[in-house]
């Protein structure tokens, strides 16, 4: 429970007391999801903790295919995790291309086990299915929350403020870049599966849009240069002026594209 207003703590203890009675609520005031997993670091008495999130659905093999890889795994391995399907809520729109795809979390890095290499889009396992060896994560410092990100929602006006989760900051990934640093392996199993529900509002121009737009704050919050802006816009014009003469729905996602690199290029760099 993650400072809820609401009566989410109740509702998963009655959860606990109707399925499984050893089961414990914590709860973590802070509001973070690098803190709440840090938590659950931290009290978890296993030697593995697993992570999912609150809008999947797990494989009927997902716990048995994650201990059987733990079983197997070397000891210099410290988190393992695997595919996120996509399970539409509703009809994939037809300007959805698949490089968009990240975007509403899901992730197909291929029908073989491996190690990964911690390179951008296909090197990392993924905050909804991932699980980390406690001892190596706490080593390193657990997940850090990311301040950029925290300070620019908080500050954001409402109107503006993209509807997107504390996850989109990144934290997971520079989790596994600090244990790969210090020599562990991170591995993908593509029979560690999950099933992610993109709801409908999941799957509109906004919500895509939100998305970039608040990729583009981060990027300004952590430094990064206007400059880079103006060849996203040149191509992304481009590609929507090509799509709309032809009459292609590809011209939504050029127009996605454009709205990122607009922020980018206009916004005030959001306050440290």
């Amino acid at each position: 429970d993650n400072g809820s207003v609401d009566d989410t703590r109740a509702a998963a203890e009655q959860f606990f007391r109707d399925r499984w009675e050893d089961g414990r609520v914590l709860v973590e005031e802070r509001r973070s999801i690098s803190h709440a997993r840090n938590l659950a670091l931290r009290e978890a008495v296993a030697p593995v903790v697993a992570f999912i999130d609150d809008d999947e659905l797990a494989d009927p093999n997902w716990l048995s295919a994650l201990r059987s890889a733990w079983a197997n795994a070397d000891a210099r391995v410290a988190g393992i995790g695997g595919p996120m399907r996509a399970d539409w809520q509703a009809q994939r729109p037809a300007w959805l291309e698949d490089h968009l795809l990240f975007v509403v979390s899901v992730l197909d890095l291929g029908p073989v086990r491996k190690k990964l290499d911690q390179k951008g889009g296909t090197g990392y396992l993924w905050g909804g299915n991932m699980s980390f060896r406690r001892s190596a994560a706490l080593a390193v410092g657990g997940f850090q929350p990311d301040q950029v990100y925290l300070s620019a929602v908080a500050n954001a006006p409402n109107r503006a403020r993209p509807r997107l989760s504390t996850a989109r900051s990144g934290e997971e990934q520079r989790l596994q870049d600090r244990l790969t640093a210090e020599g562990w392996e991170i591995w993908y199993d593509p029979a560690v599966a999950i099933d992610h529900l993109i709801s409908p509002e999941r799957t509109t121009r906004r919500f895509f849009s939100d998305f970039y737009r608040q990729r583009a704050i981060l990027a300004l919050g952590s430094g990064r240069s206007r400059g880079t802006a103006l060849p996203i816009l040149a191509r992304e014009a481009s590609r929507y002026v090509l799509f709309q003469r032809l009459g292609r729905p590809r011209a939504t996602s050029a127009a996605v594209g454009l709205a990122g690199a607009w922020t980018l290029l206009i916004r005030p760099r959001p306050p440290a």
